[in-house]
């Protein structure tokens, strides 16, 4: 561990990069979450990317988010700024919204995808 760096889940954090790096692949959205061709069991599902970041991250302080999986401010408010936008997406196309839903939705769903390019940014560097 480096000094003044907090100790980090890289599991979690990896779990994280996959869903937003999902989130961001027009390929496997087309391929897997519109037509249903999976080419390996790992590939994240819609449902999979949207509910791990708004679910299983979720936090009562998001603050504690830091040091935990995300390294400083920076990342937290562009998760948050995801986190926010995905339920604003489920809120419009209800919990049981398809991706092809989602797509219909225009400006959420795109809200989105321009979160996760932002989070896939900072997770990238």
């Amino acid at each position: 561990m480096t000094a003044g760096r907090p100790a980090i889940n890289e599991h979690i954090r990896a779990r994280l990069k996959a869903a937003v790096d999902a989130l961001c692949d027009d390929e496997l959205h087309q391929r897997l979450w519109l037509h249903g061709e999976r080419l390996s069991p790992d590939e994240l599902t819609f449902d999979d990317a949207v509910l791990f970041v708004i679910d299983e991250l979720s936090a009562s302080d998001p603050t504690e988010l830091v040091g935990h999986f995300l390294m400083d401010e920076r990342e937290l408010a562009a998760f948050l700024y995801l986190s926010h936008a995905l339920e604003l997406l489920v809120a419009s196309i209800g919990e049981d919204g398809t991706f092809a839903d989602a797509v219909t939705s225009g400006s959420p769903w795109q809200q989105c995808v321009d979160a996760a390019r932002s989070v896939q940014g900072l997770l990238d560097d």
